[in-house]
């Protein structure tokens, strides 16, 4: 059975990078969607004991990314080869 196996990969370059920058756009919304939801777990929690002192937002979002970041940063170390996955698609 014949490889077809393409050795050029843009073929249609406005097709294929429209594609891309519309992946990278969903995955930095999704990363922004994740951030916010993990974000949205402390605030409930704040909000339901009722504390005499409630953290302010910004300790709030750094609470998030000191127990989050790896996950971030895993989404990041992902992205090319998703990228590199798609433009051989």
């Amino acid at each position: 059975m014949k490889d077809n196996k393409r050795t050029v990969k843009f073929i249609d370059k406005s097709v294929q990078g429209a594609l891309l920058i519309r992946f990278i756009g969903y995955w930095v919304v999704c990363l922004g969607v994740m951030f916010g939801m993990l974000a949205a777990v402390p605030i409930m929690m704040a909000v339901c004991r009722l504390f005499d002192e409630p953290p302010t937002l910004s300790q709030i979002v750094a609470d998030t990314w000191s127990m989050f970041w790896p996950a971030m940063l895993a989404a990041r170390l992902i992205l090319p080869a998703v990228l590199w996955d798609l433009i051989q698609m």
